[in-house]
């Protein structure tokens, strides 16, 4: 069973390309985790169409700092009220992702994005939606292939 680690991003000070000679030492702490993973799954909100201020300013913190997104593999989620379930976001994401400096392995296809999430979670914050769960499932299992792909890749390269 793959171990998951959740990482909250709330308490890394916003980026400051002036202060990168004494970025945080929290920032290091996350580049190290990123780099030790196998892969790396983001679950992120839409904020009117595109990515939270607060977790682009931590790709900039690690795309300046450290590059551990570097042919990592990469799975996007992403959730929200409406019907459009964050495909913007997930757009926007991507682009970040894919930038020079920054050269993740995103995974193609199977994106993750649930709408309408009112209506699918219970009030302890469960997914109760069966469908939504089965397909989660589906492409849980479709990132561990996934990295084996890269990660086998990246070997033979």
């Amino acid at each position: 069973m793959p171990k998951v680690e959740v990482i909250e991003i709330k308490d890394i000070p916003l980026f400051n390309e002036d202060d990168m000679q004494n970025s945080p030492k929290c920032v290091h702490v996350l580049a190290e985790k990123i780099m030790q993973a196998d892969g790396v799954i983001f679950g992120v909100p839409e904020y009117d169409h595109a990515v939270p201020a607060s977790l682009k300013s931590v790709l900039e913190w690690l795309s300046s700092v450290e590059h551990p997104f570097e042919n990592k593999p990469i799975m996007i989620v992403g959730a929200s009220y409406g019907v459009q379930g964050s495909v913007r976001v997930q757009i926007n994401l991507r682009q970040i992702l894919d930038a020079p400096g920054v050269n993740a392995q995103i995974m193609p296809g199977h994106e993750c994005m649930l709408s309408n999430v009112r209506e699918k979670f219970d009030e302890n914050d469960n997914l109760i939606d069966s469908s939504s769960v089965a397909f989660l499932a589906e492409c849980f299992g479709s990132f561990l292939s996934f990295i084996k792909i890269v990660n086998l890749d990246l070997v033979e390269n």
